[in-house]
């Protein structure tokens, strides 16, 4: 199901229709960015609640390049 929601695109505001997901027990949806080089992941799995808990639940071997807006460098967020 969809519904108009607020969103924010490139810095500005906008009606957008989202998605809008009602699930029993844990589920997790996740949608590749266009471009292929990212995702969002959606989801009420305890396991991703946290940063922590999400990165120590990818496959050994994954590199992180950013999250949201901020860049990784090894093990240590930069700062904007």
């Amino acid at each position: 199901m969809f519904e108009l929601g607020e969103v924010i695109e490139w810095g500005r505001k906008r009606k957008r229709s989202i998605p809008v997901f009602k699930t029993k027990g844990e589920t997790t949806f996740i949608t590749i960015f266009h471009d292929g080089a990212g995702f969002y992941l959606f989801s009420n799995d305890e396991k991703y609640f946290t940063l922590d808990k999400f990165i120590s639940n990818l496959p050994r071997g994954t590199v992180i390049t950013q999250i949201n807006d901020t860049l990784v460098n090894g093990d240590i967020l930069e700062e904007d």
